[in-house]
């Protein structure tokens, strides 16, 4: 069996994993990054443990986010392209609308994923975490409606070029080789 980790691939499922599991630590830490860094960095020993295991959850997560992409697909494309195209095509395809759109989808279920996790567990300034009886402020209100704006401005911004890559995809393996 030939297996090689091509860094274009890792890339499209690793990072959303990051981002999903870098917001999950901070929500479990209330959202104090000096908590979540004493908790993977203590010492020497512990960081490189720490590393290996955020890395290979980060992984994890990135292809279950990338299961969820695969699931939800149309069969739009030729995927024989893949093995019946020149090796040449099959790298240019790869590398210039396949890694891409597949890092943009993945991103939005992690950015999804990562609001939901904002949400669930809101960090102190947040709006809705002050209605036990402080009233919210403008400030709180503020970052609440930008931070949010931020992340559905990225989500739209993302599925639709991944819509725009997906179909120059399909234009490109419709094509004989």
């Amino acid at each position: 069996m030939n297996f090689s980790l091509k860094p274009h691939p890792l890339i499209a499922h690793w990072i959303p994993g990051t981002v999903v599991v870098v917001t999950g630590l901070l929500t479990w830490n209330d959202w104090n990054v000096s908590n979540t860094l004493a908790l993977v960095a203590g010492d020497a020993s512990r960081a490189t443990i720490s590393i290996l295991v955020l890395s290979v959850a980060a992984f994890v997560v990135g292809e279950i986010i990338d299961a969820l992409r695969d699931v939800r697909e149309k069969e739009d494309v030729n995927w024989d392209f893949f093995f019946d195209a020149s090796e040449d095509k099959i790298k240019r395809l790869n590398e210039s609308y396949f890694t891409y759109y597949v890092l943009c989808k993945n991103l939005v279920w992690a950015i999804f994923v990562a609001l939901l996790f904002f949400a669930w567990n809101p960090p102190a300034w947040a709006w809705w975490n002050t209605f036990s009886g402080n009233h919210p402020t403008w400030d709180t209100r503020f970052r609440f409606l930008t931070v949010t704006a931020a992340a559905l401005a990225a989500i739209c911004i993302l599925n639709k070029d991944s819509k725009v890559l997906r179909r120059d995809i399909e234009t490109h393996t419709k094509k004989t080789p």
